[in-house]
């Protein structure tokens, strides 16, 4: 008697999703395939998945887990179940690695500009993937993040902290030369602390192109210290139970490992907390900060600690479209080669 793919399919769906990686796996598949049902022994190709499909989903979670992963690993461990298990021990091995917080996204050539891209509260290192591939091939490209994101470290409680640690890793694959620097959000905060630094030490660094980023709540209290990106962390109050626990898993963050949704909240927060407690102060540096109708515009605040060098471009909707859409990335890869990399003589 021929099995009925389609009872076996039900009676998987029937079994719900077990760990918080495959409720969330689950919930990409159904989105992906058009809501079906999904159980913890279905595959995505039996479901009805495209390879067009797996490509994009896989660029997703290298965007939101920081996990790469090739369409050959889905085809390894084929079922919901196997595939979550995969990129939980991804995952893992990955947390307990001794790798560094920096990574190199394009090689570049030997006398190509080098670009720094700090990362911001959350993101993953792997977020400037786009960016990257929209730059000439000559470009070596650098993505930078704090500690204790994606490897095992104790993160830095400030700021400035986290920039004199990146200005370090920085001046390991750099030692001299004109410093290129941009970033997304919080990271655009802290490579703007990096530029400060490292013109303290008579360093040169070329002009600075921002992606989006807030003032801080302490430079600007008038500026609300919640974020557009992320409306759901912005909601009412939580039970100070909820608030406890919150503020325990962001002094382990870096320690311990969560699951993938809760590491990324508790990155966010601890990087919010950081950021909200920076102070800005003036820097006479040409700066272009490039920002999003989903961020208020904050060029009134941001004129308060930049020079009259200082240039405002709106270049997207929404504020991650920078990282996520490869139109935008585009556009941000060619102001920065424009306003940064072109700037001045790269020449070491």
């Amino acid at each position: 008697m021929p099995l009925d793919r389609r009872v076996l399919r039900q009676a998987s769906a029937d079994r719900p999703a077990g760990s918080t990686t495959e409720q969330l796996l689950a919930r990409r598949w159904s989105r992906a395939l058009g809501g079906v049902e999904v159980g913890p022994d279905d595959t995505f190709y039996d479901l009805g998945g495209s390879s067009l499909q797996v490509v994009e989903m896989l660029d997703e979670f290298r965007y939101d887990w920081a996990v790469a992963l090739a369409p050959a690993d889905l085809v390894e461990h084929p079922t919901l179940r196997a595939f979550a298990a995969h990129i939980d021990d991804v995952r893992t091995r990955g947390f307990r690695a001794r790798t560094s917080t920096t990574i190199r996204l394009q090689e570049g050539s030997p006398t190509g500009p080098a670009l720094f891209c700090v990362a911001g509260a959350g993101a993953s290192t792997l977020s400037f993937v786009r960016l990257a591939a929209a730059l000439e091939p000559d470009v070596g490209v650098y993505s930078l993040h704090g500690r204790g994101q994606e490897t095992r470290g104790i993160p830095e409680l400030t700021i400035t902290g986290q920039a004199r640690r990146q200005v370090r890793e920085i001046r390991k694959i750099q030692a001299d030369g004109v410093y290129h620097l941009t970033g997304h959000s919080s990271g655009a905060v802290v490579a703007l602390e990096c530029a400060r630094l490292l013109r303290a030490t008579g360093a040169q660094v070329a002009p600075l192109v921002l992606m989006d980023p807030r003032v801080p709540a302490r430079s600007a209290p008038a500026v609300p210290s919640t974020t557009p990106a992320a409306p759901a962390r912005a909601a009412a109050r939580p039970p100070v139970r909820e608030r406890l626990l919150t503020h325990a898993r962001v002094l382990a963050c870096g320690i311990v490992q969560f699951d993938v949704k809760t590491q990324q909240d508790i990155t966010w927060e601890r990087g919010r907390r950081s950021h909200d407690r920076h102070r800005l102060w003036p820097f006479d540096h040409p700066i272009t900060i490039a920002f999003s109708t989903e961020y208020t515009d904050h060029s009134d605040q941001w004129r308060r600690f930049t020079c009259a060098q200082t240039d405002f471009v709106k270049i997207c909707e929404r504020h991650n479209d920078p990282l996520r859409d490869t139109f935008v990335a585009t556009l941000c890869a060619d102001l920065i080669t424009e306003r940064t990399l072109d700037s001045l003589s790269h020449t070491p």
